[in-house]
């Protein structure tokens, strides 16, 4: 999923899948905890697009193939 990410998104999503909070991710951050969740749901959106329009385009693939 992380390849799917901008090196930003990504580096949020690393820091949190190992278990960082939010709040010392925004703290490191110098912004408000709101901001980081918010910047965590935009990633999630981004990847979750991301992975959709790949399975679209798998199911095309195997359904010209078949």
């Amino acid at each position: 999923l992380l390849q799917f990410c901008r090196p930003c998104e990504r580096s949020l999503l690393e820091q949190q899948m190992s278990g960082v909070t939010t709040e010392e991710i925004a703290r490191d951050h110098g912004v408000s905890e709101t901001a980081i969740r918010i910047r965590m749901m935009r990633a999630r959106r981004a990847v979750r697009s991301q992975l959709e329009r790949r399975a679209a385009r798998l199911r095309q693939i195997h359904a010209t193939a078949a």
